[in-house]
């Protein structure tokens, strides 16, 4: 259930960084329809709730396969320590590299 959470939230706040991404591209469509200033407006808006979805995100997932795998502490252990046979173990080795860059 926190796993799906999880997923869900990556989504939404990949797409609020597109959509970031596309308000802040000067696009004359855009800048037509909104305005410059409104579109830069909107996406600092945008900033705070997709970061906090992309955080939650991590979180949630690794929380979600900790409590699948039912070894809440030695799966956060395997993965602060980085015992990479451990985590490669349960299967989790793809999360591992994402949660360093998002803590770094």
């Amino acid at each position: 259930m926190l796993t799906s959470f999880g997923v869900l939230a990556g989504l939404v706040g990949t797409d609020l960084l597109l959509i970031m991404m596309l308000l802040a591209a000067r696009l004359p469509a855009i800048d037509r329809a909104f305005g410059h200033d409104s579109a830069m407006a909107l996406h600092q808006s945008f900033g705070k709730p997709a970061l906090s979805l992309i955080l939650a995100h991590a979180g949630l997932v690794i929380v979600g396969y900790a409590l699948a795998y039912r070894q809440v502490t030695v799966f956060a252990r395997d993965i602060v320590t980085a015992d990479v046979l451990a985590v490669l173990r349960d299967g989790s080795l793809l999360a591992t590299p994402g949660l360093r860059a998002a803590s770094a």
